[in-house]
Parts: C-alpha cells; sequence; structure tokens
C-alpha cells in the first residue's frame, strides 16, 4: 500500500498504520510508522505509536528505544513512560 496524495504526512502514515495493524499486516503497518518516525524525529505521538507497534511484534528493545526517545525530551509524556515501563517487562 502506498500514499501518494500526501507521502510527508505523519497523521496520515499513523492512521494508514493502525488499519493496517487492525486487518493482521503488521509488517506494513510498523513499515509506515518508521517512515513516520523518519520524516517527524520529534513527533512524540509517531515515537509513541512506533514502540507500541514494535513492543505488540515482540520486538521489546527496539520498542524501549523509541519510548525512550519520546520521554527523554518530555518527561512528562505518560504514554511513552507507560511504554518504557511496558517494554522494559
Amino acid at each position: 500500500m502506498r500514499i501518494r496524495l500526501q507521502p510527508k504526512d505523519v497523521d496520515a502514515l499513523q492512521v494508514l498504520a493502525l488499519i493496517l495493524v487492525r486487518a493482521g499486516r503488521r509488517d506494513e503497518a510498523l513499515h509506515h510508522l518508521q517512515r513516520a518516525v523518519r520524516l517527524a524525529p520529534n513527533v512524540a505521538a509517531c515515537r509513541n505509536s512506533l514502540g507500541t507497534a514494535l513492543l505488540e511484534s515482540g520486538k521489546a528493545k527496539d520498542a524501549a528505544a523509541s519510548f525512550r526517545a519520546a520521554h527523554e525530551p518530555d518527561p512528562a509524556n505518560r504514554l511513552a513512560r507507560l511504554g518504557l515501563a511496558s517494554a522494559r517487562n
């Protein structure tokens, strides 16, 4: 699946990834979330979404890195903090 109209729209990439996860196409979802993070590395929502998808895919180490990248600049980021704790368990 390709995004043609707005290929750099990180919100669209995250929505597409959510749809793909719900359709059981987790690898494709990860691809789009990784792309969103490359486009917007400082957007915590992208990092949190990627971390969640990685954690659900059994990639706890990579998930922790993504959550950590969202948490370090904003220690009040509750989702990143909870995700990081889950990835460490």
